[in-house]
């Protein structure tokens, strides 16, 4: 969400639909991630499995900040950070994305009923899913929503989760931007860990593992702060692992983003999580601002990583879902989807 701010960006106005709305979403398919060698296919610990530049003259698309994919790796749920769903399936040939069908946008709705947008929670930055249930993350308000799916995202409606007093010290526009549900099988199972954007007090990024209900105490970590970059999204991925996604922006070309892997058992109250790189990228590879991230595991067991970015509402900028493979995961990266 910084980027804008930075780069002194304006956005355009939108309105909120009542419900669900086709997009008219149009995809092109990426078919190499380097613009200076498009032969590469590795990069780093991934290799690429393709992507989209998506567009759409629907009033709420555009500014995706969270992201989770189905387990099968077709259908999925993005929001963005002016309060609006985006749901569809992917569309595939073998293992590369080609297309998106079922795309529809429908607005975040609050307690009441109403849509988010023009309030202090309209900011939406963070997504996770479990099961039916959602939990979006706002940023300038530093707020925990939770969301019954059971039904679809158009009428569901976003409940408080309490949050810890110290969060609302965070800055504005640079605080709550993550979050990821902590998976079966290590500490903390089933806790909800929040990640801040940029880092703060102690020069690293804020944390905590926050319960799904809100009814037990917070507890605090932090994340690494390296080399400028701000986290702006976390996924777990098959095998209980967390990554992050980074970006750095330096007025007024460079931009970077990266991957990193943290070891799910380090995962505990207290710690100071790091990771070793899975990949790193600048404008001389296919990106943008890259601001969510999704884990699922494709049909011939290789963990699929997919990439969104928040285009900022502007005309300069793009919305790119990427996806990538991990090397080191079951199954031959690049086979039959």
């Amino acid at each position: 969400m910084r980027l804008a701010r930075l780069a002194g960006l304006s956005f355009a106005l939108l309105t909120s639909a009542a419900t669900a709305e086709p997009t008219g979403l149009k995809a092109v398919p990426i078919t190499s991630f380097s613009r200076v060698a498009p032969e590469q296919k590795v990069f780093g610990s991934l290799r690429f499995r393709g992507g989209l530049v998506l567009s759409s003259t629907a009033s709420g698309f555009g500014g995706y900040s969270g992201l989770r994919m189905d387990a099968d790796g077709f259908g999925f749920h993005a929001v963005s950070d002016r309060a609006h769903w985006l749901t569809g399936r992917l569309v595939y040939e073998g293992y590369r994305v080609t297309g998106i069908e079922s795309a529809d946008i429908s607005p975040v709705l609050g307690r009441t009923g109403a849509a988010l947008d023009g309030t202090l929670d309209d900011d939406t930055e963070g997504l996770e899913i479990s099961g039916s249930t959602a939990w979006i993350v706002t940023e300038r308000s530093d707020n925990l929503l939770r969301f019954d799916l059971a039904d679809g995202v158009a009428g569901a409606r976003g409940v408080m989760i309490p949050m810890p007093k110290e969060v609302s010290g965070l800055p504005n526009n640079a605080a709550l931007e993550s979050i990821a549900l902590l998976p079966p099988g290590g500490p903390n199972e089933g806790q909800l860990l929040v990640i801040s954007e940029e880092a703060f007090a102690t020069d690293n990024h804020a944390a905590w593992l926050v319960d799904t209900d809100g009814l037990e105490p917070a507890i605090r970590l932090e994340v690494r702060a390296r080399d400028g970059y701000a986290v702006t999204d976390a996924t777990f991925i098959p095998g209980g692992d967390l990554v992050i996604l980074e970006r750095r922006f330096r007025p007024p070309l460079s931009l970077h983003t990266r991957l990193r892997r943290i070891a799910r058992a380090d995962i505990v109250g207290g710690a100071v999580l790091d990771g070793s790189l899975l990949m790193e990228a600048s404008r001389s590879e296919e990106i943008d601002n890259m601001e969510a991230v999704s884990a699922h595991r494709a049909a011939d067991g290789t963990t699929v990583l997919t990439l969104l970015s928040d285009d900022n509402m502007s005309l300069f900028q793009r919305t790119v879902l990427l996806q990538f493979g991990l090397e080191d995961s079951t199954g031959e990266a690049g086979a039959a989807q």
